[in-house]
């Protein structure tokens, strides 16, 4: 799992390094799987992006806090860890996680769990997984970015 704090482009980027990232979002300190976030970061909404291989190609927001999570339970395990916080998340899903758990069980789980979503992003190159991860978040009410 990566963490990385995105912030306007005059601003300095963090650096990131090692095994353990820091810092502590509103007030609190977080930990996501084995990684901390060291800063204070005031954030509206974090952008978790889902792929067992890929990373994010660029992000259109540069107030959110970029969560790279590499297989079912790191997404779980970053849902546990900042939804009681007030925040929302943007996610962008892949299909298919190389693993037995796919993107369509984190959608179930976002589902089961009334997960707070801004929107949410499809980059599955599996047509029949993204058509019923679509389904199912839309069904539900979430908005499809």
């Amino acid at each position: 799992m990566v963490l990385q704090h995105r912030r306007s482009r005059n601003q300095a980027e963090p650096v990131l390094s090692g095994n353990q990232v820091g810092a502590t979002l509103l007030g609190l300190v977080v930990k996501a799987g084995y990684y901390n976030i060291q800063e204070t970061v005031m954030l509206p909404h974090i952008y978790l992006y889902v792929d067992d291989l890929r990373t994010p190609c660029g992000i259109d927001d540069d107030n959110c806090l970029l969560v790279i999570a590499r297989s079912y339970d790191e997404t779980i395990s970053v849902f546990e860890k900042y939804v009681d916080r007030g925040i929302e998340f943007l996610v962008d899903l892949d299909h298919d996680l190389g693993e037995e758990k796919s993107g369509y069980d984190i959608c179930k789980y976002i589902v089961e769990n009334q997960i707070p979503l801004r929107s949410y992003r499809l980059h599955t190159m599996n047509p029949v997984g993204r058509h019923n991860m679509d389904q199912l978040l839309s069904h539900y009410g979430y908005k499809k970015e």
